[in-house]
């Protein structure tokens, strides 16, 4: 007998996720989340025996088109399909759901046939070799999909050997500012007037793809280097289409030197090179190099030291004073964090701290500095010291968990710092 195949429900709303789940428990295994971030710590250990993600746009603390963008940016994620569900059955809702990658759209409530027909058909479609002929082209700009895309840069590296190439890959910052100011319309006619650029570019017969919602990559020969003017006049190219004012495109670009790395891994390389000049005015095209490279080491080492240090108790509270000009008194004190690492020494929270904050550990990192803080002001009040207030900085990743307020009571009350006519008590 086969073993059932993996789908996972992300749904917030306990009795729409309970109902989806009995619908698809006869024919399927199936996993739950309540949210994005939740979903992508189930797929961190599962991703290889997710057959579909069944998908809600709208939930706290991550939402589907955020789950999407994150989704459809790794490769390890961005083959397994995904059903959009939503309240609204909407063109635009249709339109933004596809554009950010999903592979299908329903709308609530949930029709149970219609749910079954549209999950075995996709999950059919996509273990079958014909699904590569089928979506061979974006269904927006008509430029190759992704995995359509990586097979001919491969076919074409395999029949030229001798020929040298690069890859360009371009990423638009804030794309979802283009949506959210002049409507998902705009945003499509803003892709699809980059994806008529990159057909410029590479030339006919040319190699070109779009990755996900706002990037896009080609393949070109290799003739001795590429001109920043390019670049430039790119941009202003892009910038002369309607509603595309003072869009900002930044250009990445890998020169293959090494064919038996991935393709999916070239592309990648080059986005990371890309979004390296991210908020960089004036800066439109970076290459992957040693020295790139190098900085990604660094920060995966960061990383990968992040859970250990706090175990150990490698980072340290400070406490800057606040001083009154008025009356030259102390007014009170910030409770700053840094990191003293055994081998590295100390390391600039200008570099850890904006690494936390994209991979969630800034969460813990604050829960952390709040408790020790309170132990401080614990400890001066045992000691008979006059009461000096002071602030502790709140992440807005902080901000986005729904339990944020208990959690900072629970702490302040494990310490005994609550007044006697607190309100809060």
């Amino acid at each position: 007998m086969l073993a059932k195949k993996m789908i996972l429900v992300v749904e917030d709303n306990e009795i729409n996720r309970m109902m989806l789940c009995e619908l698809l428990s006869s024919e399927y295994k199936v996993l739950e989340a309540e949210n994005g971030r939740q979903a992508l710590e189930v797929l961190e250990g599962r991703k290889d025996e997710i057959s579909l993600i069944l998908l809600d746009i709208t939930m706290p603390v991550m939402d589907g088109y955020t789950f999407l963008s994150i989704a459809k940016a790794d490769a390890s994620l961005s083959s397994i399909p995904v059903i959009v569900t939503t309240q609204s059955d909407s063109e635009a809702d249709e339109v933004a759901a596809l554009s950010h990658g999903a592979s299908d759209f329903v709308a609530k409530p949930y029709k149970p046939q219609i749910i079954l027909h549209r999950v075995a058909s996709i999950i059919r479609l996509r273990e079958t070799a014909a699904m590569i002929n089928q979506f061979q082209y974006d269904r927006l700009t008509g430029l190759y999909s992704k995995e359509f895309f990586y097979q001919r840069v491969r076919e074409t590296l395999r029949l030229n050997p001798e020929q040298r190439y690069y890859i360009i890959c371009s990423d638009i910052e804030n794309f979802k500012l283009v949506n959210d100011v002049f409507g998902i319309a705009a945003g499509d006619q803003l892709l699809c007037g980059i994806a008529d650029l990159y057909r410029q570019l590479a030339g006919e017969p040319g190699i070109y793809g779009r990755l996900s919602a706002d990037q896009f990559a080609c393949l070109l020969e290799y003739e001795g280097g590429y001109s920043e003017k390019l670049f430039i006049h790119a941009n202003e190219k892009i910038n002369g289409l309607p509603n595309a004012k003072n869009v900002a495109v930044k250009w990445g670009i890998y020169l293959i030197e090494d064919r038996s790395v991935p393709v999916e891994q070239m592309c990648d390389r080059a986005l990371l090179a890309a979004r390296s000049i991210k908020g960089q005015y004036g800066k439109y095209a970076a290459a992957y190099d040693d020295k790139l490279r190098g900085e990604l080491l660094r920060q995966q080492a960061i990383i990968d030291s992040m859970e250990q240090a706090l175990a150990e108790g490698q980072f340290l509270i400070y406490l800057q004073p606040k001083y009154r000009i008025l009356d030259e008194k102390l007014a009170g004190a910030e409770a700053l964090v840094r990191w003293k690492h055994p081998e590295w020494g100390f390391q600039s929270p200008g570099e850890f701290i904006p690494l936390f904050e994209k991979n969630g550990f800034i969460t813990k990192l604050d829960q952390f500095v709040w408790d020790k803080t309170c132990s401080y002001l614990r400890e001066w009040d045992d000691k008979g010291y006059p009461p000096v207030p002071v602030s502790v900085n709140v992440s807005r990743a902080d901000i986005y968990h729904a339990d944020i307020a208990d959690i900072m009571m629970r702490i302040v009350r494990k310490h005994g710092l609550m007044h006697p006519d607190s309100i809060w008590k």
